[in-house]
């Protein structure tokens, strides 16, 4: 899946809705930005872990 910056994902397993901030050159590594709680946290996930945030059917507040 092709991701842009700004565009807001899941992990396919689950938790919490994120911003991709970060894409390497070959959209392979995306890197994430969330908050947990007042915490911000950021990762980079492998683009195939990741599916665009729906709210519909979405079981986040």
């Amino acid at each position: 899946m092709y991701f842009n910056i700004g565009d807001t994902v899941v992990l396919k397993s689950g938790g919490p809705a994120m911003t991709v901030t970060a894409i390497d050159n070959e959209g392979l590594v995306v890197w994430c930005t969330w908050f947990d709680g007042n915490d911000e946290k950021q990762e980079s996930f492998p683009a195939d872990a990741l599916e665009a945030y729906s709210e519909k059917g979405s079981t986040l507040p």
